[in-house]
This record gives structure tokens, sequence and C-alpha cells, in this order.
């Protein structure tokens, strides 16, 4: 008798201990339902809409949404004050799965979906609907990104190598479309890497190469570093070993 009292007892702290844990995991999200209202000033105007990422499971959230006791299942929505739509997710187990956010103004402010256990895809926008930013992602982490400046030119890209190790390019541009920086693989087998930058005008402003080092992670100048003026003529040259100026 007292082993099965000790029993019930047992499972009523499990259980309360447990309401207690997903309680305390959902954060700001819990009991946001029904619909949730927003004021326009939770648009940050870098990064746009941003609330939402911890309950992305494909991002590495790991906030849960609830509908009063119970995690969400199914499309939800938010509004900001004046009924405008700001947010519609369809969730699973509390986290999404897909989403768009969406500016005051109506336009979409970012479009996110998992493509399966490991892929996703995201699209950013400016408030007049242009495209902002396209980035795909594996297993959480970010394996390709484009940003854009407000008249579509490419502002920056980027790409990791398939085992997601180290970067097969970066690449910066002027608004006006010309190369800013560029940072790209050149020898896969000795993980040497060209590096330049520009003038506005084009012309070369620096030259050198960097090595990649796996284990450390780090990028290090190496070898002779060439710096142009804008005319084109050479200023002056440094060497490097490892990123030790020599």
């Amino acid at each position: 008798m007292l082993k099965f009292v000790c029993m019930r007892v047992f499972i009523a702290f499990i259980v309360v201990f447990g309401f207690c844990l997903n309680g305390f995991s959902q954060g700001l999200f819990d009991k946001q339902l029904p619909k949730r209202t927003y004021d326009p000033s939770v648009v940050d105007s870098i990064y746009g809409i941003t609330m939402y990422e911890p309950l992305v499971l494909a991002l590495g959230g790991d906030s849960i949404r609830k509908n009063g006791v119970y995690a969400c299942n199914g499309w939800f929505e938010d509004a900001y004050l004046d009924g405008t739509i700001i947010h519609k997710g369809f969730y699973q187990s509390g986290q999404l799965q897909s989403y768009k956010n969406f500016y005051p103004n109506g336009q979409c402010e970012r479009d996110f979906s998992s493509l399966d256990a490991m892929f996703a895809e995201c699209k950013m926008y400016y408030a007049t609907g242009q495209l902002k930013s396209k980035v795909k992602y594996v297993e959480g982490n970010a394996k390709e990104w484009t940003d854009y400046y407000p008249n579509g030119n490419v502002q920056f890209e980027e790409k990791m190598n398939k085992s997601m190790d180290y970067y097969e390019y970066q690449k910066y541009y002027y608004s006006t479309g010309k190369p800013s920086k560029v940072f790209e693989l050149a020898d896969k087998k000795k993980m040497v890497f060209n590096y330049t930058e520009y003038y506005e005008n084009g012309a070369v402003k620096v030259q050198g190469h960097r090595i990649f080092i796996k284990e450390s992670n780090t990028y290090f100048d190496n070898g002779e570093w060439s710096y142009f003026d804008e005319s084109g003529s050479k200023t002056k040259t440094d060497k490097f070993d490892r990123g030790v100026k020599l």
C-alpha cells in the first residue's frame, strides 16, 4: 500500500514538473492566442521582424507557442493594432514550419519555408516589395546568402562548401553593381583563397592570398600582398606567413 501511494505521489510530481517546464519554455509566446496584436514599432529598421525566429525549429529555435494549454498546430495569425496581418504561420507541436511576416503597409517582410528536416529557405523584402535577402539553410546554418540594395543590385553574396567547413566565396558590391571585395577559393587542395579589393572606379585597391587552416577554422593572410592607388600604380607590398607580417 505504501509503495502504491509513493508511486502516485511520484507520478503527480512528474506531471506538475512537466507542466512547469513546458510553461517556462514558452517565454513571450505563451498564451498569445487567440490572435495577438502588435505595435508597428516591432519592425526593426535593419533586421525587420525577428521575434518569431526562436520558434523556428529549422533555425535551431527551441521555444514553443501554445494555444491555451496546448502547443499550436496548424495555421495561426497575428495582427497589428489596426487589424492588418503581421504574421501568418503553420505550426507543428508549437514550432514554426513555414510562415510569412508582413509590414504595416501589407507588403511581405519575409517568407520562410522548411523544405524538409534539413533544408530551409527564406526570402526577405524591403517595405517597397523589393527583394532584400535570400538565404538557403542546411541544418540551421546558412549555406548560401545574398543581400540586395533597394535598387535591386546585389550587395553581398556568400556560399559555404558542401560540408559547411569553409566559404567557397564571399563577394561585396557597390550600389552601382561593381565589385567592392572578392574572396574566393583558388586552390582546394592547398586551401588557398584569392582576396581582392576594388575602388569604386573598378581599379584594384588590394590584392593577395589567404589560406584556411581547418584545425583552427581560421583564414590567414599569406604570401605577397600588393596595394595600389586609384590610377593603378602599386604603392607598397607586404609579405605574410600565416597571418604574421614578415
